[in-house]
């Protein structure tokens, strides 16, 4: 298979073109996603209003389950199958939240007891972290079976096309299945158990069941693109633009009284941004620096055990605006790193080119033995707490770069600087050190202009699971 975008000469209509077989079934997968919260919401609800609500306790549970599967329902929470997990959990929140007040409000009324209100504020929180956990479960183990998800047909045959052909099936939990291509003429890289069909077979699909489509817009005639948008036989339709740059952006359509245009965010320059975003950094880091204060104990004496003083290791970095800034991590490194790097630099071209590349080496001969579990564990960061109380640095952000990397990020430096550096972020959950430099910068650009407060919930409950498993750490 190749990536290259020739297509065969022979036309596709005097071809013989296999019938099409759709073995998903996305009812089912659905059916899952609403069993699922239905079991969560039953022991929440059970767990923490159940024992409070009094001798009706068991009439109530069976009058609010179905509630507050309605309210999922109209945050558009279901099929629940392909869905952008930011944007799940902002309406998973706001639906926990409209339901457990409304509960609250008739548990009031009713004369339960006044724990009851308490209780619900208490399950909404689990519900809010339970319910994104459970579906993301159910999705990662549906989509390894060959029935999960929606059946997609994509119209295009170039490079783009096959770069959403790989993006989709790599990542099965998406929910969306690549199972026919429609184009004017086979593609050379086309692959096992993509269907070809032309254009004029498309009403064979659609009455397959096929009811998702996306049109890679830069590769589909006008003519045809508008035969797509005229035909009105796909529920969920989505054209990738023209612009490849847009498309990494991160944009929204905006109707500007009939006229369509895409809408590019930018959205933590904006100051109302800036300032929640800093209370919830000093909330969060001040109740995190105590819960961690045994382990920061812990870790500083095996530090200082293995290798003397001094413990901790401080680095000028990059913040905002381009003010320079000391971050701090426990010492991973021995005392003499510089000279131990430029002697290995020195001697070994290949390590050179590594660190040239990537300012980082995966088999960095500076780290100490502890230091290489600090490192995969995320420990070692720790002590960075102290630049987020400072406002020196964000829970969550674009990388810390050093001054020698602005260089590296050309353009994308004016839009770097707007944002506070993060311990974490798009990047570090996104594969680390597995990444390119090219996609980390992308990666803080999105973030950059794409922020929010549940997109920052997302990255640190995500952290959580990376730090876990030490995906992409060395």
């Amino acid at each position: 298979m190749t990536s290259s975008a020739v297509v065969s000469d022979i036309p596709l209509t005097t071809r013989a073109v296999p019938l099409i077989r759709n073995p998903h079934k996305p009812r089912v997968s659905s059916f899952l996603i609403l069993v699922a919260d239905s079991v969560v919401l039953s022991m929440t609800l059970l767990a923490f209003v159940g024992n409070s609500a009094g001798p009706n306790s068991n009439l109530l549970y069976w009058q609010a389950l179905p509630l507050f599967l309605f309210v999922y329902w109209l945050f558009d929470l279901y099929p629940g199958i392909s869905v952008d997990p930011v944007d799940e959990i902002r309406r998973v929140s706001l639906a926990n939240t409209s339901g457990f007040l409304f509960l609250s409000v008739i548990l009031g009324l009713s004369g339960a007891p006044r724990r009851s209100e308490l209780a619900c504020v208490g399950a909404s929180v689990v519900a809010c972290v339970l319910i994104p956990t459970v579906r993301t479960v159910v999705r990662r183990v549906g989509s390894r079976t060959k029935w999960w998800g929606y059946p997609v047909v994509l119209f295009g045959g170039g490079d783009v096309t096959l770069s959403v052909y790989r993006k989709l099936t790599s990542q099965p939990y998406l929910g969306l299945r690549p199972l026919a291509l429609i184009a004017e003429r086979t593609p050379e890289w086309l692959v096992d158990g993509l269907i070809v069909h032309s254009p004029e077979q498309l009403d064979p699909i659609v009455a397959s069941g096929v009811s998702h489509a996306i049109v890679i817009a830069p590769e589909v005639p006008q003519s045809q693109l508008e035969g797509v948008l005229e035909h009105g036989s796909f529920s969920n339709l989505v054209i990738v633009p023209s612009s490849d740059f847009v498309g990494k952006v991160g944009s929204y359509t905006q109707d500007l009284t009939g006229v369509i245009g895409l809408r590019v965010r930018n959205n933590i320059v904006n100051n109302g941004s800036l300032l929640v975003k800093r209370a919830i950094d000093i909330a969060v880091s001040m109740a995190l620096l105590l819960a961690v204060l045994p382990v920061t104990a812990v870790v500083w004496l095996f530090v200082a055990v293995e290798s003397g003083f001094p413990v901790f290791y401080s680095q000028r970095r990059v913040g905002r605006d381009g003010r320079a800034f000391n971050i701090w991590k426990f010492r991973t490194m021995v005392k003499n790193a510089d000279a131990v790097l430029a002697h290995h630099l020195a001697s070994n071209p290949e390590l050179k080119k590594e660190w040239d590349e990537n300012q980082k080496l995966r088999n960095d001969p500076r780290i100490t033995r502890i230091g290489k579990v600090l490192r995969k564990t995320s420990l070692d960061e720790l002590p960075q707490l102290w630049n987020v109380l400072k406002g020196e640095m964000s829970l969550v952000g674009p990388r810390p770069i050093v001054h020698d990397e602005i260089a590296k990020y050309k353009e994308a430096y004016q839009l770097y600087a707007k944002a506070i550096p993060g311990i974490t972020g798009l990047w570090q959950v996104s594969g680390r050190n597995r990444t390119t430099y090219a996609e980390r910068i992308a990666h803080d650009s999105y973030y950059v202009r794409n922020w929010s407060v549940w997109m920052d919930v997302y990255l640190l409950a995500k952290t959580v699971t990376v730090v876990l498993t030490g995906h992409g750490a060395y």
